[in-house]
């Protein structure tokens, strides 16, 4: 992510792959990209740091021993 920001890449906004879809069942896609909004241009970053955190509170998995 670091190197696609430094590059100027856009980032994805649909879905951050790995089954986020999921996570977004319970929201029309219209409300994610208006919530999502607010974080441009950081929104990949919010991703990670959002799945890190599921990660970390329901499988008990340290979030960075895991690798992208």
């Amino acid at each position: 992510l670091v190197a696609e920001r430094a590059g100027g890449g856009s980032e994805n906004t649909e879905s951050a792959g790995g089954g986020s879809g999921d996570a977004e069942a319970e929201l029309t896609r219209a409300e994610i990209r208006e919530t999502a909004e607010a974080w441009r241009p950081y929104r990949s970053y919010a991703t990670m740091y959002l799945w890190w955190r599921y990660v970390d509170e329901t499988l008990s998995v340290d979030p960075k021993s895991l690798t992208l």
